[in-house]
């Protein structure tokens, strides 16, 4: 066995040593699993925040094709852990778009993008600077308004 396979292990056992106390019931056992994905999704916020500011400040983001490159590098590594920007005039779940106004195709600027109370994209925030990041857990996903009603707990799927 190699070190990385002990230490997913020790991990394993860590997470399976929280579960062996969840409650025995349905709904008081989902809502404990929901507390504590908000739980580890905050803490993942948390550790990698720092680390993506690092390294997007030592990632080329001169030109806007660099800019564009590293906001789609950006929004494919938090959307991988199901995080997001936090946007820091709403503090709801935003991503990162990189544009140029009017005709200025050599001035891009970094734009923050959140869905309003309708699901409608909304930009908030706007500087032609790298933003330093604050992160978030991503919103849950939306579901439809299929056989189990839509609502908020509904599941994704049938059984």
């Amino acid at each position: 066995m190699t070190a990385d396979d002990e230490l997913e292990q020790q991990r394993r056992a860590t997470i399976r040593s929280l579960f062996l106390s969840l409650p025995q019931s349905f709904d008081a056992c989902h809502a404990e699993l929901k507390t504590l994905s908000g739980i580890f999704h905050d803490e993942m916020a948390r550790a990698l925040e720092p680390r993506l500011n690092a390294e997007m400040d030592r990632r080329p983001h001169e030109e806007l094709v660099e800019q564009r490159e590293l906001a789609g590098w950006v929004n494919y590594v938090l959307r991988s852990l199901r995080l997001a920007i936090r946007c820091p005039r709403t503090g709801k779940p935003a991503t990162m778009l990189v544009d140029y106004r009017d005709n200025d195709y050599d001035l891009g600027r970094f734009r923050l993008e959140v869905r309003d109370d309708r699901g409608q994209s909304v930009k908030t925030v706007t500087s032609h600077e790298l933003p330093v990041l604050q992160l978030r857990e991503d919103r849950p996903r939306q579901q439809g308004s299929g056989r189990f009603g839509g609502g908020k707990d509904a599941p994704a799927r049938g059984p």
